[in-house]
């Protein structure tokens, strides 16, 4: 590095005065300069009285005062800078019927923890009107408050935006984004900073909710229970390249030459994932998903009521040799509410099945399975199915006798004809040989290269983020879940243009 000396220098100057001479505040020419801002451009050193002018509608800005020797952190709160909330006033100016907020008021944003001063507008239109909620009132101007009820800490949306994004890319969690916003106010311990990650975090889980739903069409329904009626996996990204009659096939499908109908299959893979253990921590009553049933993960509630029905059920197998038959009869891990997670995908496109993920109780065991792959393909239209397992010589075998145990609505509206069962290309060495050429990819009309093993790529996209949900909550666990599953298929959707 020749020039790490010039480097050098230049850091030092931007932390100093920058080759400015102590005077006079170059707008006002009235009081002394030694206010500077670390967020605008210029880092021009004002009077105190000036930086507040010109942070009006900048809040969230950090500065630093002059001491005489070197710039120390100070906020413009403590400088008199007060947030006027409402849309119909001047900066600077309050509203004379509005109220100050808690004195303990904290924002939440992207450059660290504010300690901020705001007043609520008390503005109405007619006399008889009510004036508008303060948590509205903090949402119009992108703050998210974390109580409807005299809220004390907000998020802007702008953080909210940057953790969401990280949380579901690098799979940070809560806890190191909240710590990451507190080192980045006070790195040296100095500073006594509120504790406010349970309020992050209950604004990070409302976060996520609202955002699947608003991307899944609903805030353009006008009805007032428009979130309540939201339809099981209606907010599941769907693959776009998976065969769906009137979306994208033919009119004439359905009567294509039968050595044609392979092209309109679904072929599905299905596993199970031991990675996704949750802890017995809280309960569904004391935290419920926000969500249940709506975009991938099932509906757990009449889904354990069919999974106690088969607490002792014995599925051993004749196929040597192969792991997860051994895992079938796991006893329930001690200390967590699940051993891990079942899945659906599409095998050719590796994207994941609204309704295609379920927990695990005591391994992976038929009823689970069966009930997960049935609410996947509820509604299925079309003539051929695939489906892809790697213990498949095994399960299929009473598949159809335990269709009868599910519910009607659950229960596949095609006969054996309709279904073909395969053992993915990787797992199949670990069968025996005998009698199953007939779960072979290899030996499948129209499968071309499908292997089969789509759903263990998947797994692998999703479980770098998984520990940070183990200790959570069950409803909080699903939700963080089904963001996982679906930015997963969002970035299968954008990127099938480039593969």
């Amino acid at each position: 590095m020749p020039i790490r000396g010039e480097h050098l220098d230049e850091r030092m100057r931007y932390e100093g005065r920058a080759g400015r001479e102590e005077g006079d505040c170059p707008r006002c020419f009235l009081h002394r300069g030694t206010v500077r801002c670390e967020d605008c451009l210029g880092r021009e050193i004002l009077c105190r009285g000036c930086s507040v002018v010109a942070h009006a509608h900048l809040p969230l800005h950090r500065v630093q005062e002059w001491n005489g020797e070197f710039f120390s952190p100070i906020s413009l709160h403590t400088l008199g800078l007060r947030v006027q909330l409402g849309e119909n006033h001047d900066p600077g100016s309050m509203c004379m019927w509005g109220h100050a907020l808690n004195t303990d008021f904290w924002v939440l944003h992207t450059n660290g923890m504010h300690h901020v001063a705001v007043t609520s507008c008390g503005c109405t239109q007619t006399v008889d009107e009510h004036p508008l909620d303060v948590y509205r009132q903090l949402l119009r101007i992108g703050w998210y408050p974390a109580t409807s009820l005299e809220p004390k800490t907000c998020a802007t949306f702008e953080v909210m935006k940057l953790f969401h994004l990280l949380s579901l890319q690098a799979k940070i969690s809560h806890y190191d984004f909240y710590k990451t916003l507190q080192y980045h106010t006070d790195n040296t311990g100095t500073v006594n900073l509120p504790h406010r990650y349970r309020a992050f975090f209950i604004i990070a889980r409302k976060w996520r909710h609202e955002t699947m739903v608003k991307r899944g069409g609903r805030a353009y329904n006008p009805s007032e229970d428009r979130v309540e009626k939201t339809s099981p996996g209606e907010l599941a990204v769907l693959c776009r390249a998976c065969p769906v009659p009137g979306f994208n096939l033919p009119d004439d499908w359905r009567s294509a030459p039968k050595d044609q109908t392979f092209l309109y299959a679904l072929t599905l893979c299905v596993d199970a994932c031991f990675r996704f253990k949750n802890r017995l921590h809280s309960s569904d009553a004391k935290d419920p998903t926000l969500g249940p049933g709506w975009s991938y993960m099932i509906d757990h509630g009449p889904y354990h009521e069919h999974v106690k029905k088969w607490v002792n059920q014995e599925e051993m197998s004749t196929c040597a040799g192969f792991a997860a038959i051994h895992l079938a009869n796991l006893k329930g891990m001690k200390g967590h509410r699940t051993s891990g997670v079942g899945g659906v995908c599409c095998t050719r496109h590796d994207t994941w099945r609204p309704n295609g993920i379920g927990d695990l109780q005591k391994g992976e065991r038929y009823c689970n399975i069966d009930w997960i792959l049935t609410c996947s393909i509820m509604n299925f239209g079309l003539l051929l199915l695939i489906i892809s397992y790697d213990i498949m010589c095994q399960w299929l075998v009473n598949f159809w006798r335990r269709m009868h145990d599910l519910p009607e609505y659950l229960r596949p509206n095609l006969g054996p004809e309709n279904v073909q069962g395969k053992i993915p290309k990787f797992h199949f060495d670990a069968h025996d040989r005998k009698n199953h050429a007939q779960y072979s990819f290899n030996y499948t009309k129209g499968a071309g290269t499908t292997e089969g093993e789509g759903i263990e790529r998947n797994w692998g996209v999703v479980k770098p983020g998984v520990g940070q949900t183990v200790e959570m909550g069950p409803g909080a666990r699903k939700d963080v879940l089904d963001d996982f599953f679906g930015y997963s298929n969002y970035r299968k959707t954008v990127d099938l243009g480039r593969s």
